[in-house]
């Protein structure tokens, strides 16, 4: 008896031993399993933060390459920030991302913000990113600073997002800059977004650090905020993990720390040792890491509670022994797969949890990369099929919301039989399960599928299936339709699991949308290029083409326009050569300029060039090639040489018949003068002597030598009516004022009443004005009626002349003669009636026309006549007045 005691003891012991054990190894594997997997997490969690900041660094960038921006222009800076409301708006980025958007000189004041209107004009320079930029030039893409909202809760934290704007080239080669664009972010949307989802099991609690190991996130509130560093002096190796996670390092580790009171949000003396694991954010200068703590007895908790009753029942079995070594045996037996299942079930849930960020991750992965929509879906499809722990019978759709048919089209497949494609190409929504989960924006579930409430194609087995919905800032882009095993069950953790892969989904498709819609613009800004009818070329920086659109190769009868890649840009100038050099020059340093040169084909045909060469700028803020637009204007050029040459050989003929008529009247007045004095001198010896013939005939030669000085007179007169070579300010009413003391006897004889009205100051020749004038009113007073004569002169405003007018209750003249009394030696009366030369008007014609006017005549037969004429008014101060007078 005392043997089987003492063998029984013996076997005790030794199983004992070995089960502590085993016990103590299989915790030291789960604590590192644990590490590991969080690490997993914690670096998904900071890739989706940083591919969030990457892409609205993007934007940014393109914001602050526009020439306008980076030329401070208020009004370009407007319209280009409108432009891009479709990803600045809160709504477009989820949960109110962005919060503001703006543009900041040189100098840090804010010149353009597109929310809070109010810190327009505010020296916002202190702010460490924008000194960053500045300090850094060139070289900076970006900085990052994390930033305390005013007036809002003392909790809440903001990211500034900050890219330089650079202009032209500063004296030390580099771009000179000139500002900045800056976005102001909620960190709570990013953190609500990337990290608060990722709760693991065994207490496991995620946090955002920044580099000053203060605390930016937590799901207790109350912990933001904290100094880290200085709250754990006395803690080494905390201390030592805090300033690995601020040197930008990713790894786990373990410490011991105060234990927290949620309660009242405060340490307490109580310490606790912690498992961590952690991943730096890496955007930017590096300033935050994604942490994830767990209590190191929390995670022991699972094994330590089936320690315990191990324990309890190796008491019993010692207890029992004696009834027989065999049961105690099985209880023991029982006892170790009790704690079997517990690790296969802390081992299950780990290997859950690495897969499921590992198909996060690679959806991420996916986003980065450059390959076509169907197939960035399908892949993403192969990659959720991946999961073990969803009994998925590997067949499902992603669908995509048509924006203009607003049907859902299938956009990626996997295991769908060819008859459900074809029935469900498109989908509208609020049909079927999918459509249901677009309308409704909720998950549709079901264990079986009944074949009444969704479309189904003989061919298909009986099913269940996820519908999840992907939503993007409140609006469906599309479902994930996933497959699965009839009569499975819904879980909270499958419903997890397929939220982060439609909010991956919709990151995806929103970035996929950007780039069709930017591609899309780019092909047809490629459409607009070919289809110009002028000669477009990108040109490099060096003059040599980089291409050519078709009307360019055509017009210079080129086949394609590889064949002058890399040629000279210059190499066909004829003519202005050296002009264009030196405007490429010029676009080369950042001006837009205009040029005109003439060019010859292939087959020598010579084309004139109205171009300009506008500089190219890319994402960097550096100049890349020259934009050159040119026009053909060969037939204008032809056009402006022929007029040229026609105003030169008129102005010639003119010169010529005006010299001329000088030197013809001008000779012509001494046997003129001989010819009258001589038959003056018959008529004084011979008048009455002869017969009454020889007296008609002597005074018809006199009457015609008297008409025929007066012809060569008037002209002679038209003939020195020419452009004045300078204008002077003449008061018009001082002018009227001679002209009527000059025609006082006509005035006087035939009874004449003047009136005149408000007449302006203007520039012209006096002398010729005054003959104007003068002949205008002897005209009145000659071509007078039965009544005295009434003349009223008068002067009214336009926006770009005087216009005077001469008005009279004379015979009037028929409107069909309106033109030809302007002409020389028009008369519509005969000599005995009125007596002149017909030359009056066309001098009067020629003297307005000198002074760049028009003279017109409205009259009716026995109604009088109004004759007006312009003067051009250069005087920007008497338009003023004139302006002020109406």
């Amino acid at each position: 008896m005392g043997l089987i005691v003492f063998l029984t003891a013996v076997s005790l012991s030794l199983v004992s031993f070995m089960g502590w054990q085993s016990y103590r190894a299989t915790e030291t594997v789960a604590f590192e399993e644990f590490n590991e997997r969080q690490l997993v997490v914690s670096k998904s969690a900071a890739a989706g933060v940083e591919l969030f900041l990457r892409d609205i660094i993007r934007e940014m960038r393109e914001v602050a390459a526009e020439p306008g921006v980076w030329e401070l222009d208020e009004t370009r800076v407007r319209t280009i920030i409108e432009e891009k409301r479709d990803w600045l708006n809160a709504d477009d980025l989820g949960a109110e991302s962005i919060i503001d958007i703006g543009i900041e000189d040189v100098d840090g004041i804010v010149r353009y913000s597109a929310v809070a209107r109010h810190l327009e004009g505010t020296d916002l320079s202190g702010r460490r990113y924008f000194q960053e930029i500045s300090q850094a030039g060139s070289s900076t893409e970006y900085a990052i600073e994390l930033i305390d909202f005013r007036g809002v809760d003392a909790s809440e934290r903001g990211v500034a997002l900050g890219v330089p704007i650079f202009a032209g080239e500063a004296a030390d080669g580099r771009n000179e800059f000139v500002g900045a664009v800056v976005a102001i972010l909620r960190l709570d949307s990013i953190t609500d977004r990337f990290i608060a989802p990722i709760y693991g099991s065994g207490g496991a609690f995620p946090f955002l650090v920044s580099k000053d190991y203060e605390v930016l996130w937590s799901p207790e509130k109350k912990e933001i905020g904290r100094d880290l560093f200085n709250e754990s002096e006395g803690f080494a190796e905390f201390r030592q993990v805090l300033r690995k996670m601020a040197a930008g390092e990713a790894s786990t580790g373990e410490y011991t720390y105060y234990k927290f009171d949620q309660g009242s949000g405060r340490s307490l003396k109580e310490t606790e040792a912690k498992l961590i694991a952690y991943s730096p954010v890496r955007i930017g200068n590096g300033s935050m890491s994604v942490g994830i703590s767990a209590p190191r007895d929390e995670v022991r908790r699972l094994i330590s509670a089936a320690t315990q009753r191990q324990l309890t029942l190796v008491g019993s079995i010692i207890f029992f022994i004696f009834l027989g070594s065999s049961t105690a045996i099985g209880l023991t037996a029982r006892t170790s797969g009790l704690l079997e299942r517990q690790v296969k079930e802390k081992t299950k849930e780990l290997v859950e949890n690495e897969e499921s960020q590992s198909v996060i991750s690679s959806l991420l992965r996916l986003s980065l990369e450059d390959i076509p929509s169907e197939e960035l879906f399908a892949r993403a499809l192969e990659s959720v099929f991946s999961i073990s722990w969803i009994p998925f019978v590997r067949k499902g759709a992603i669908f995509v919301i048509d924006d203009q048919s607003s049907f859902m089209e299938m956009k990626a497949q996997v295991g769908l039989s060819p008859g459900v494609q074809a029935q469900c190409a498109q989908v509208k929504p609020g049909e079927c399960y999918c459509g249901q989960a677009a309308s409704t924006q909720e998950v549709q579930f079901t264990q079986s599928h009944d074949g009444h409430s969704e479309k189904m194609h003989d061919s298909d087995e009986d099913h269940g299936h996820y519908s999840v919905p992907i939503i993007f800032a409140g609006e469906t882009l599309g479902v994930l339709n996933v497959y699965l095993k009839k009569g499975h069950e819904r879980s909270a953790r499958e419903d997890e699991f397929l939220d982060a892969v439609a909010n991956a989904l919709a990151g995806i498709m929103r970035r996929k949308r950007s780039e069709h819609e930017r591609d899309r613009s780019e092909e047809h800004y490629r459409s607009l290029v070919e289809s110009s009818p002028d000669c477009i070329c990108d040109i490099s920086l060096d003059g040599k083409f980089l291409s050519m659109n078709f009307s360019g190769c055509r017009f210079n009868e080129i086949e394609s326009s590889e064949d002058i890649i890399g040629e000279d840009c210059t190499a066909a100038i004829a003519r202005n050569r050296a002009e264009v050099q030196a405007a490429i020059e010029r676009a080369v340093r950042g001006e837009t300029v205009d040029v005109q040169y003439m060019s010859r084909s292939e087959s020598g045909r010579e084309i004139w060039w109205e171009s300009k060469l506008t500089p190219v700028w890319g994402r960097d803020n550096r100049i890349i090639s020259i934009l050159r637009v040119s026009r053909d204007i060969t037939d204008r050029k032809k056009a402006e040489t022929a007029i040229v040459r026609q105003a030169s050989e008129l102005a010639r003929s003119n010169e010529d018949l005006e010299q001329f008529a000088y030197v013809a009247s001008h000779d012509l007045q001494e046997p003129l003068r001989m010819v009258s004095s001589y038959v003056q001198l018959l008529a004084r010896r011979y008048q009455g002597r002869l017969d009454k013939d020889a007296d008609d005939f002597i005074g018809f030669a006199v009457d015609g030598a008297a008409r025929m000085k007066s012809l060569i007179d008037d002209l002679l007169e038209y003939s020195r009516v020419k452009a004045a070579a300078s204008l002077d300010e003449i008061d018009c009413e001082t002018l009227l004022s001679g002209v009527l003391k000059n025609l006082k006897s006509a005035i006087v004889e035939s009874g004449a009443r003047v009136s005149v009205g408000h007449l302006p100051t203007v520039k012209g020749d006096t002398t010729q004005l005054t003959q104007l004038f003068q002949n205008l009113i002897s005209n009145a007073i000659k071509f007078r009626g039965d009544t005295a004569p009434a003349i009223e002169v008068t002067a009214k405003r336009t926006d770009e002349a005087w216009i005077f007018s001469v008005s009279d209750n004379g015979i009037g003249i028929d409107p069909a003669f309106k033109d030809r009394i302007f002409m020389l030696f028009q008369r519509l009366h005969h000599k005995n009636e009125y007596s002149g030369t017909g030359m009056g008007l066309a001098i009067c014609k020629k003297i307005v026309e000198r002074h760049g006017g028009r003279i017109w005549v409205e009259s009716e037969p026995g109604k009088g006549a109004t004759f007006s004429f312009t003067i051009h008014d250069n005087s920007e101060e008497e338009r003023g007045d004139a302006r002020a007078s109406r």
